[in-house]
């Protein structure tokens, strides 16, 4: 306790590995009533967080965890999504900031909606934080995660720790219907709950999200207005728990939806952050006015305008020069600048240069000519550019592959294409069955002879 002139305070910390939002309410009450009565003596919990955390234990030792592991394999195993929306800015300093908006949209707007259709509020949510994440990445899907209280009849007034990470991974087409989108993301989220005991822990074995953006929908939020009896106001204070680059909370307020983030300000800024908030307010009205996905529009009048103005960037240059050698021009003068940037890895264009001149010399080495095809099948990294500026420096035609294709269509494509040489991973080569040609490893490219 604090007192000022002013007022006094309560201050609470505590630990999140130990109490959640519902923990909170349970102790108070308990605190309320031993204000009221400091002769009551407290019934002990007939069932505690120590009690779940053993059943908890005995429940990943049974045919329950197996089943629930069986279905994150199945849904999220072998995914290869670009999570996060692309930065806006890159300092070398990681620093963290928040930026909050309130909307106008009524909880019973968003409710009645959910009702009449049969979903999820959570789902509804999630599905415009998807589309508003996949148009920032150009993609049309999403992976991230959203998190629910974890609690059970037998666990929901018991102060501990419930709370569980859980996965949400969509994709759409502009030709679905948004009844159709949301409820597969209300089945998807259900069924995560359902099979929580394979943790966020487990997933990330199968499927990396350590750097995932997380959204999180609390519905709607009733601040306290009352203390053992008194009148209180509660001032949340704003610090930055996770450290993760995006994590974005939505909740109804009074006054309408009250959307949180917090970032990482040395990918983005405030004002990427605040466009990033409209276009989501823009979607998430239009998943309730809409019928096909096609038809949602990320920016309002406003700002398209603005986008228009930013897009103004026609300049002219010379038609006859080519990408190699408009790439080799900009490596020369700017040698040291960063060219590739991928999760934590960056490369100058001089690092670029001569990792596309090793490539390209080994193209060349094994007779392969201008315009024979050369395949790439790589994962999402760096060696994406790289190999096929090496592969275009050798005057070569690129055959860019996507490793989620069939194997029977990647083999089809090779052959139809008549590519003379692959490049690839040693995880990925066994997708090709029907290639006798040169065959690359992006992580044994020889230097070229000087």
């Amino acid at each position: 306790m604090v007192q000022t002139e002013k007022a006094k305070y309560l201050l609470r910390t505590t630990h999140h590995i130990f109490f959640d939002g519902m923990a909170y309410k349970a102790f108070f009450d308990d605190v309320a009533k031993v204000y009221d009565d400091p002769t009551i003596e407290l019934a002990p919990e007939s069932y505690d967080a120590l009690d779940a955390a053993n059943d908890e234990s005995k429940a990943r030792a049974s045919e329950s965890f197996v089943q629930a592991k069986n279905w994150y394999e199945k849904t999220f195993g072998g995914l290869d999504v670009e999570a996060l929306p692309l930065p806006d800015r890159d300092d070398e300093k990681i620093s963290f900031d928040t930026f909050t908006k309130t909307f106008p949209l009524e909880y019973s707007t968003l409710r009645n909606f959910c009702k009449a259709n049969k979903i999820s509020a959570s789902a509804l949510t999630s599905a415009a934080f998807a589309l508003t994440v996949g148009t920032y990445t150009n993609q049309q899907e999403s992976l991230f995660s959203t998190i629910c209280h974890g609690r059970n009849e037998r666990t929901k007034n018991i102060v501990g720790m419930f709370v569980k990470t859980l996965p949400v991974y969509c994709h759409w087409t502009g030709e679905q219907k948004i009844s159709e989108f949301l409820s597969e993301i209300t089945e998807q989220i259900k069924s995560a709950r359902e099979n929580d005991l394979f943790s966020f822990i487990d997933l990330n074995k199968i499927c990396p999200m350590n750097n995932a953006p997380m959204f999180a929908y609390h519905g709607l939020i009733r601040t306290t207005s009352e203390l053992c009896g008194k009148p209180c106001k509660e001032e949340v204070l704003d610090l930055n728990t996770t450290g993760n680059p995006l994590d974005v909370e939505l909740m109804s307020v009074a006054d309408g939806m009250k959307i949180h983030f917090e970032y990482n300000s040395a990918r983005y800024s405030e004002k990427f952050i605040e466009t990033f908030a409209a276009c989501y307010e823009n979607i998430l009205r239009q998943l309730m006015t809409k019928t096909f996905v096609r038809e949602v529009e990320l920016l309002d009048a406003a700002q398209i305008k603005i986008l228009d103005a930013f897009n103004k960037s026609e300049v002219d240059y010379d038609k006859s020069q080519t990408v190699v050698s408009l790439f080799d021009a900009a490596a020369k003068k700017f040698p040291d600048n960063t060219a590739v940037i991928f999760e934590d890895k960056k490369f100058t264009y001089r690092e670029v240069d001569s990792l596309s001149n090793d490539i390209a010399a080994y193209i060349l080495s094994k007779n392969i000519f201008s315009g024979d095809v050369v395949s790439i099948l790589i994962p999402r990294c760096e060696f994406m550019p790289i190999a096929a500026l090496g592969a275009l420096k050798a005057g070569c035609t690129y055959q860019p592959l996507d490793s989620t294709y069939p194997p029977e269509r990647l083999n089809f494509m090779i052959k139809d294409a008549a590519a003379k040489i692959l490049i690839t991973t040693k995880e990925l080569r066994p997708l090709i069955t029907d290639f006798d040609g040169e065959v690359l490893f992006v992580d044994e490219v020889p230097p070229a002879e000087k």
